[in-house]
């Protein structure tokens, strides 16, 4: 009874528990997305000559790629979910109820204003926006990779030739 009690009557209270359920749970999973995919990245750019490894790698990166996209859109959803009670309550023309319901709809006003989100490690907001951070945390990490291995392979041509 608990349990419907929450998801019907306080879809935020519902959040906010599911929030607490897989938060580490989501912080982990999108570590260890992030470094695969950092090792795809830095494998495309050492294979970029045979074709096979590369198209492989590169199936890897967008089978990982989704998986993070699919994680940061249902975290959108629930965002903008919030968001959309904050505008109907502003929409309603609030003006024209009882005095009781004016008051109670200040309640639901204020609660509103503090988003509804789903977080990964209690960091961050699981979004859109957070998305675009992880792929350019990919792209920074595989460029890093990248020229340490050149500075490791012109060291060793350099060794090499004296």
């Amino acid at each position: 009874m608990l349990w419907d009690n929450t998801i019907v009557c306080r879809p935020s209270r519902f959040v906010e528990a599911l929030d607490h359920l897989v938060s580490s749970w989501l912080a982990v999973r999108l570590f260890a997305f992030q470094m695969v995919a950092i090792g795809e990245v830095f494998q495309i750019i050492v294979t970029l000559d045979e074709w096979e490894q590369c198209t492989r790698h590169f199936i890897t990166l967008l089978l990982i790629l989704s998986q993070i996209l699919m994680y940061c859109s249902f975290g959108e959803q629930v965002l903008q979910g919030g968001w959309d009670v904050d505008r109907a309550v502003y929409a309603t023309p609030w003006y024209t109820y009882s005095q009781k319901y004016k008051k109670h709809l200040v309640l639901v006003i204020m609660r509103a204003h503090r988003p509804v989100e789903i977080t990964v490690g209690h960091y961050y907001s699981l979004s859109l926006q957070s998305c675009e951070l992880i792929i350019q945390n990919i792209y920074f990490f595989s460029m890093f990779l990248n020229q340490i291995s050149n500075k490791s392979k012109n060291a060793a041509l350099k060794f090499d030739s004296e």
